[in-house]
């Protein structure tokens, strides 16, 4: 089995994590339009810190500041100084009740890489499936997510593996959905059905 580097954790110097904080704090109070402004408005924005903004503002959810980000040379698949990926910034941003849905829908839809392993090894369909979220593991399923992957350092089993394991009772959609899935079967969650 071939074996996935985590994504590089680039490091920041002063004026970057400076720069970081104030559009952090921007996007934590939903203040996506200021996001937006301030990135456009900066001279000191290259490949790395885009790039880096993508994992760290994902969190937040807001979908009008990642083209701009896009347009100075963002990776969809780099990650921030803890090794988090925008996938997982979106999945970890829903705990802390921002709405992320769509941006992830759209980081996926521009090429994220489903099966990138993030913070601390764990691919984003098994973050999904921890944090309880069926829409996110669906649509990492749809868009190319293998539920029978395991993390690049085989810490924490594949997804199914996650699920043959005693789980607790609000996680019996997961089991059942990654069974459909293996199986081709359409998907009927919550009346949406999900070919």
């Amino acid at each position: 089995m071939q074996k996935t580097l985590l994504p590089r954790r680039p490091e920041v110097n002063s004026d970057y994590a400076e720069q970081i904080r104030r559009l952090r704090i921007l996007a934590s109070d939903r203040r996506y339009a200021d996001v937006v402004a301030e990135i456009k408005n900066s001279k000191n924005i290259d490949f790395e810190l885009a790039t880096t903004l993508v994992a760290e503002l994902s969190e937040y959810g807001g979908i009008e500041w990642v083209h701009p980000l896009f347009d100075l040379g963002a990776s969809l698949d780099g990650a921030n100084r803890e090794g988090r990926t925008p996938l997982a910034s979106c999945i970890f941003g829903v705990r802390d009740r921002y709405e992320t849905f769509p941006l992830f829908v759209e980081l996926l839809f521009m090429g994220a890489d489903p099966n990138l392993p993030a913070e601390q090894g764990y691919l984003p369909l098994q973050l999904a499936i921890e944090m309880n979220l069926p829409e996110y593991a669906i649509a990492l399923l749809v868009m190319g997510a293998d539920p029978s992957r395991s993390d690049n350092t085989f810490e924490h089993g594949s997804a199914e593996k996650m699920l043959e394991k005693a789980i607790p009772r609000e996680l019996y959609w997961a089991r059942e959905l990654v069974r459909r899935w293996n199986r081709g079967n359409s998907v009927n969650l919550r009346n949406r059905v999900i070919p």
